[in-house]
């Protein structure tokens, strides 16, 4: 489900990937960009919510494994959920892993919350959609059918010109 909140400085959209028993989840972000802007990227906040609810009475039970997502700058990358290694150039904005344990009644989630924030000196333009892609990994997920991951997104709109917008598209 995607919200959307405007606000006359800028915009901020909410995603929620609910976890698919093992499989990667993925939802393309509309930005709803004028004509002649692009969306400059100024906040990114990755959260794992409900994690509670489905280790709730886990009391003899033990569970671990990891869920882990990206933001990409590829509306069309279904499967990416980290930066790829020894590469230079890739679409990933943002990405998180939370690790989920449980064992004898006590559950604990590390790091269930990541946020990146770019300041003017760091532009993080896009001129097309986003993604969000999310997995659960490890023998255990599968029980985690409550938990949703929660990726916001606070942008802007800049003016850009028609070179501008090619150069940033990589067409010639």
């Amino acid at each position: 489900m995607v919200k959307i909140d405007f606000d006359n400085i800028r915009k901020l959209i909410r995603v929620d990937n609910t976890l698919n028993a093992g499989s990667i989840v993925s939802t393309e972000i509309t930005l709803d960009l004028p004509r002649g802007y692009i969306a400059k990227i100024r906040r990114i906040k990755f959260a794992f919510l409900n994690w509670s609810e489905d280790l709730e009475g886990t009391v003899a039970v033990e569970i671990s494994g990891s869920v882990q997502s990206a933001l990409v700058r590829d509306p069309d990358d279904t499967l990416t959920i980290q930066t790829p290694e020894n590469s230079s150039s890739h679409d990933v904005i943002g990405e998180h892993k939370a690790d989920v344990f449980a064992e004898l009644g006590n559950a604990h989630v590390g790091n269930d919350a990541k946020e990146y924030y770019f300041d003017e000196n760091m532009d993080v333009p896009t001129a097309r959609n986003l993604r969000f892609n999310t997995i659960g990994q490890g023998a255990d997920v599968a029980s985690l059918t409550e938990s949703v991951v929660r990726c916001e997104i606070e942008y802007t709109y800049e003016k850009i010109d028609d070179k501008g917008m090619l150069d940033l598209l990589d067409i010639l």
